[in-house]
């Protein structure tokens, strides 16, 4: 086989691969639940995301509140020493960082929204994926089996091919048999009737008689 036969056949080989692959459904279902499944991996992916960002808000929050205290602290202390300039600042600081804080609390309220919305979505999906799974199961093996009544009917189909040929052998055997048979039977009713007799010996034979058949043996017998 030259070379660019072989790779021609294993271009076609690779192509009738992958028309059997489309047009094969266990695969396009292994194709839909892979997908479903990495869908799922990535809405996994964003709640870790929005968690960590919830996380780092607490934080900043709580180390927001720490310094609002701190600041109502100093601000006291600059009244017990009537320092009203040093107590006005540090108030004026104080309430900035409430009205962050306030921005962080609804902040924090939003990523949590978007978790719960997130967490439901990944319970739908799922839910979806062992539904898709063991449809997936149900449909495959559905399929095997339909591939194997399919197999099993082209294998009758051809045994059956097989039979009537092999009936038809028989059949030309009989009848040749048979026509043997009726040979036979003729050739024997024509010995019978000394029709064939007549046939073996020949034409002069009638001519022949005991006195030259003797007279031929005692000739034979003074040669010999």
């Amino acid at each position: 086989m030259k070379i660019l036969d072989r790779i021609w056949m294993a271009i076609m080989a690779l192509v009738n691969k992958l028309l059997n692959r489309i047009d094969d459904p266990c695969a396009n279902l292994d194709v839909a639940y892979e997908k479903q499944l990495e869908m799922q991996i990535n809405v996994k992916k964003s709640i870790a995301e929005v968690m960590t960002s919830q996380k780092q808000m607490e934080l900043t929050r709580s180390r927001i509140v720490d310094k609002i205290e701190e600041e109502g602290n100093q601000a006291k202390a600059c009244l017990r020493v009537n320092n009203e300039t040093g107590a006005k600042q540090h108030v004026e600081t104080k309430l900035a960082l409430q009205a962050q804080v306030g921005l962080i609390d609804k902040e924090i309220r939003c990523i949590k929204d978007n978790i719960d919305k997130l967490l439901a979505v990944d319970s739908k999906m799922t839910q979806k994926i062992t539904i898709l799974k063991l449809e997936k199961e149900r449909i495959k093996a559905e399929y095997n089996a339909s591939k194997a009544q399919v197999k099993l009917s082209e294998s009758c189909t051809g045994l059956s091919d097989d039979l009537i040929d092999i009936g038809k052998v028989v059949q030309d055997a009989n009848d040749k048999m048979d026509t043997m048979k009726a040979k036979t039977s003729a050739i024997a009713e024509l010995v019978d009737k000394g029709v064939l007799t007549d046939a073996i010996q020949g034409p002069g034979m009638d001519e022949v008689t005991n006195e030259d058949v003797e007279t031929e043996m005692k000739n034979l017998r003074t040669s010999v």
